[in-house]
């Protein structure tokens, strides 16, 4: 920089603050429609906030670990759905059809149960960057995939499963004439095994049916858990079958599961690194893994567990309320459910009439 000429009286004047970059943010492309399917800036994220401090017992410790996790911050340019709000959504709905975004295509949108939700790379805040824990639970308005209970077209009475998934494409379970909806052999954060694996009369029999209401909380449940360990996935194995009535299981002579009636319940293996295992958690990160699985899953609505007995002994840290048990036979799997799960009780039968008296009237 050349030397500024200064007068000998004069002092030197003091050189101009350099201006604050201003923030980086995502502009709209164009126009609304672009909006989601414009490339988003690399953005520096903030470091994420110290967990609160909650003491030092093992609950403590686990819940700061907890939240650590959930700090993870989401990558700006990683597509997923947004939630938009009616005043979003409306340029949207307005779009001829041979204009709109295809699915799996950035800027692709579907509306369910009245909620219009938008496929692409949504622009953030960078003093606020979307972490994972926003995009986890039922009240989640930005998501990597979500299963919802939708109306289905021929029955009212029946319910189907949408689900949005991961790739930016919708597919639909429908309910059979039972009203019972099958689970995906595989989706976001969850494949299934052992399905089918009990033959009754010499027919399979199937085992992974639910409520509408019940495989979508197992869905969402695995996606949460996805979106908070990114990459990692479990196995899935008995829900109900397509009746509805609790599965038989394999065990050298066939024994029904007591609580597993209407799909309300649902076994899995336990967590192991980025997959999963049939024995009980072994290293500290296993365990931290499957704490979090319970944690996750209670905020889906799940209030039961059934576990192998030594980690019921150290503990699942559930919620007051939650029913948590171990037992022998749940060495190889946990258990996860909400409410009891057993057949309902059958309705009382109404009482008998009383027959009226017959009354002679005189002539």
């Amino acid at each position: 920089m050349k030397e500024q000429m200064q007068a000998p009286t004069q002092a030197p004047a003091p050189a101009p603050e350099a201006a604050a970059p201003a923030p980086v943010v995502a502009q709209a492309a164009g126009n609304a429609f672009e909006a989601a399917r414009a490339p988003v800036p690399q953005v520096v994220p903030l470091p994420p906030p110290r967990p609160k401090d909650l003491g030092t017992s093992p609950r403590d410790k686990f819940d700061n670990q907890f939240a650590a996790q959930g700090n993870r911050t989401i990558d700006p340019n990683e597509a997923r759905w947004r939630q938009l709000s009616p005043d979003e959504a409306a340029p949207y709905l307005a779009t001829p059809d041979e204009f709109r975004s295809q699915p799996g295509e950035l800027g692709y949108h579907t509306t369910l149960g009245g909620q219009t939700w938008l496929w692409g790379k949504h622009a953030q805040d960078p003093k606020n960057p979307l972490r994972a824990r926003d995009m986890m639970g039922p009240n989640a308005k930005q998501v990597f995939s979500r299963a919802i209970p939708t109306a289905n077209p021929k029955d009212p009475k029946k319910q189907d499963v949408t689900v949005l998934n991961a790739n930016g494409t919708t597919s639909v379970l429908g309910a059979n004439k039972h009203g019972m909806t099958e689970l995906p052999t595989t989706g976001y954060g969850f494949t299934t095994h052992h399905r089918n694996d009990v033959k009754v009369k010499g027919h399979a029999q199937p085992d992974q049916w639910g409520t509408a209401a019940g495989v979508a909380r197992t869905m969402n449940m695995m996606a949460d858990y996805r979106t908070m360990f990114p990459g990692s996935s479990i196995a899935i194995g008995d829900l109900s079958t397509d009746t509805g009535n609790s599965p038989l299981v394999q065990t050298g002579s066939n024994k029904r599961h007591s609580t597993h009636y209407q799909g309300s319940q649902v076994d899995m293996q336990y967590p192991q690194g980025k997959g999963s295992t049939n024995a009980g958690p072994k290293t500290a990160d296993d365990l931290f893994r499957t704490r979090s699985l319970v944690r996750i899953a209670e905020q889906n609505g799940m209030n039961r567990f059934y576990t192998d007995p030594a980690l019921h002994q150290k503990g699942l840290y559930t919620a007051p309320g939650t029913s948590e048990k171990g037992e022998s036979h749940h060495r190889d799997h946990i258990h996860i459910g909400q409410g009891s799960g057993r057949r309902a009780a059958p309705a009382p039968a109404p009482a008998p009439r009383a027959r009226a008296s017959r009354i002679r009237r005189r002539r």
